[in-house]
């Protein structure tokens, strides 16, 4: 006889069968879910496809593509189908997007922004820019709530790589947003006829200061004099005088180092004297009193003076004491306090080479002078005096150095180096690039020839062993260019102009756009065992440097099967040494020869 069910075995039963068909249930609507999306994904593809089909029609009529879908007339028939992108990419595909079909969002949780997508997102290159621009925002908000401050530069940030190499001269604004102009890729501007200057322009510049008359300037982060530089701060000293300024000091071993300076005279006396020089031995001077022989702390370059009631404070260290001094102030002396250098009585001298960030003047606890870095709207640096709203320029020779969000580039250990326009060898430099020849090498070179008439003019070079693993180019009145095993030294060319273009890819050289020698079919381009890398200003034969030129380069791309592995632009150091910074290592690199490099 067969055991009844207990009644807990009876409610188990149930509760397992419950459980089975929830479980059933959901598959089933999982399967059903999974039908009806792959049904509306298949709505979309085909909506995609008569798009195409719409479009080649067009093409075929009108000799031209649609400037967008909304120009064809489609003949489709079946779910309605509403995308929120619908766009004709710049090679002519279709890139569909944020769909609905029969007013069902379409999703994949494997795309970029969670929508089902029709073909490929094809950027423009304005929108390259505009990517750029966009990334740099996210990461200046994060970079900020780390530093408590924005960077010198967005080539600091971290930032997510792009798909294209885009390069843009830019200006980080104080409110964290971001101005790109001048951009490029692979070498080519991005222009926009609309626009004042003609380039594409991601953002707004925001100017940080407004003199009286309406004259626009932009914060930079110092200025930095280099011997022959001074600015006459339009005061002389004054009773109860109090100064505030941060200065950054290039070399400690230098004479003079003077921040601020003036004295006059009252018979054999030095008075009326404010002064401040700092090296191994600071100069401190006050009234009728001074000493050269003040020991400071030199570990490390920024540095804060603050002087007040005749005492100097360096980083918060009373060094001397001077609140004893007489002949501080009298109404019959005109002569003004000069930045970087000395008023001696109206003679200027003991001109300095050091970095200024801000300079506070007061006369008591009345504010006189609050100078900050800045540029005006033709980029010329000056201080900005926020009390009276007028900038003050150098008075001396030249002009100050300047490094803004417009001209500087950063290596990996944060070292800065400006963008100036080329870098000249006068028949002794070279750079070593360290790159051999490769079997898909790209050279791209914008060069200056000094003097067509001479032997040569090499602008790279290199051979190996019986002159294979060529790569040279030299413009004089004959050209020479060399790839693999092949060469020709015999090339004629117009030469009317000294400003001028070369490409060699893949052992063609075309010069200014026009093929003038084509060595394709060259052998013994390339072997792993070759050693003997690219010179730049002269030739490396074979481990032998010869044949320097006389030139300029204003930047030169070195590819590697169509990835770019070098790419030189012209700079000079905080000390004023002309390199070639390559944006692709982060690295600058420095003649290898004797001399120096001119640059402009």
């Amino acid at each position: 006889m067969k055991k009844a069910f207990t009644l807990i075995e009876l409610i188990a039963t149930i509760v397992i069968l419950g459980v089975v068909t929830s479980i059933v249930s959901i598959l089933i609507m999982n399967v059903i879910r999974n039908v009806k999306d792959s049904a509306r994904k298949r709505s979309i593809d085909n909506y995609g496809r008569i798009i195409e089909t719409s479009m080649a029609e067009y093409q075929s009529q009108y000799i031209k593509y649609p400037d967008s879908i909304d120009q064809l007339e489609l003949e489709y028939v079946g779910s309605v189908v509403e995308c929120g992108t619908r766009r004709i990419n710049p090679d002519k595909t279709i890139y569909l997007s944020e769909c609905k079909v029969n007013g069902k969002k379409v999703l994949d949780k494997n795309t970029e922004d969670g929508y089902y997508h029709y073909g490929q997102l094809v950027l423009t290159n304005e929108e390259y820019v505009d990517k750029l621009g966009k990334n740099i925002e996210v990461a200046l908000k994060d970079y900020y709530k780390e530093n408590n401050k924005y960077p010198i530069n967005y080539r600091l940030l971290n930032l997510p790589k792009l798909a294209k190499d885009v390069n843009c001269v830019s200006h980080i604004n104080s409110n964290g947003t971001v101005y790109l102009t001048k951009c490029s890729i692979d070498g080519s501007y991005i222009l926009n006829e609309n626009e004042e200057d003609g380039y594409y322009h991601y953002g707004e510049k925001i100017y940080d200061y407004v003199d009286s008359d309406g004259n626009r300037y932009i914060k930079v982060e110092y200025l930095e004099s280099n011997g022959f530089q001074y600015i006459d701060t339009g005061l002389t000293t004054r009773e109860n005088m109090k100064i505030d300024v941060k200065y950054y000091i290039n070399n400690y071993n230098s004479e003079k180092n003077y921040v601020f300076g003036v004295y006059g005279m009252d018979g054999v006396n030095y008075g009326y004297r404010m002064q401040w020089s700092h090296a191994n031995n600071s100069f401190a001077g006050y009234g009728n009193l001074g000493t050269g022989n003040i020991k400071t702390d030199n570990s490390k370059n920024i540095n804060n003076l603050l002087f007040s009631e005749g005492k100097f404070y360096l980083n918060d260290t009373l060094i001397y004491d001077a609140s004893g001094a007489s002949l501080v102030y009298s109404e019959d002396n005109d002569k003004n306090i000069y930045l970087f250098a000395v008023n001696g009585n109206g003679v200027i001298s003991n001109f300095s080479s050091i970095r200024m960030y801000y300079m506070k003047m007061y006369e008591g606890n009345i504010l006189l002078r609050d100078f900050v870095p800045v540029i005006d709207k033709n980029k010329r640096p000056c201080f900005f005096d926020k009390v009276s709203r007028e900038c003050y320029y150098n008075q001396g020779i030249g002009e100050f150095n300047k490094y803004d969000h417009d001209d500087i580039l950063v290596d990996k250990s944060n070292e800065r180096y400006g963008k100036i326009n080329y870098i000249e060898s006068t028949g002794t430099q070279y750079i070593d690039t360290g790159l051999p020849t490769k079997a898909n090498m790209k050279i791209d070179v914008k060069y200056y020839i000094n003097n067509f008439e001479a032997e040569t003019n090499y602008v790279f070079g290199v051979y190996g062993n019986n002159y294979a693993y060529r790569m040279q180019w030299s413009h004089s009145n004959t050209l020479f260019a060399g790839y693999g095993n092949l060469y020709n030294s015999n090339i004629h060319s117009d030469n009317s102009t000294k400003l001028n273009h070369l490409v060699v890819d893949k052992g063609k050289f075309y010069l200014n756009d026009a093929m003038i020698y084509d060595a394709s079919n060259a052998s013994q381009i390339y072997s792993a065992n070759n050693n003997a890398s690219i010179y730049l200003f002269a030739r490396n034969g074979n481990g032998t440097i010869g044949n320097f030129s006389s030139i300029r380069i204003y930047y030169m791309k070195i590819y590697d099967n169509n990835t770019l592995i070098r790419y030189y632009v012209p700079v000079i150091t905080s000390a004023g040494k002309a390199c070639l910074f390559d944006q692709i290592e982060k690295k600058c690199y420095y003649n290898q020869g004797s001399g120096e490099f001119l640059y402009g």
